[in-house]
């Protein structure tokens, strides 16, 4: 019978060095990535436009609105923007853009550390 040891490890060191790069980029953004947002426009004045946003944690971790920006408007710091796992919270902005404000345009969602998330919102 044939030692099939060494085929064994070496397969499985394979396997296991194919898998690394899969396991470290789901960890990078794993805040970011558990996290769904809606954006809704509630008032439009002069160049500035209220937004409501809809914030739901699916993580297992807490994540930190820290700030909300969109091209040519000014970015909006959150003060509280905790966001516990498993919770939905309700943030509410104000964008002053240079210009008229978009009949539709993109935020980002700025999560610190955890990352990025873009939301669509349309007036």
């Amino acid at each position: 019978m044939k030692d099939q040891t060494h085929t064994l490890c070496r397969r499985g060191l394979i396997l296991g060095l194919l898998a690394l790069p899969v396991t470290v980029q789901a960890h990078a953004g794993h805040g970011v990535a558990h996290v769904v947002s809606h954006a809704e426009a509630v008032r439009v004045r002069d160049n500035t436009v209220a937004i409501l946003l809809t914030v739901f944690n699916a993580g297992t971790e807490p994540v930190t609105l820290e700030q909300v920006a969109a091209d040519e408007a000014s970015d909006v710091l959150v003060p509280g923007g905790k966001i516990a796992s498993g919770a939905l919270v309700e943030f509410r902005v104000q964008l002053s853009f240079e210009h008229n404000v978009p009949n539709i345009f993109t935020v980002m969602l700025d999560f610190g550390q955890d990352g990025q998330g873009p939301v669509v919102v349309m007036v």
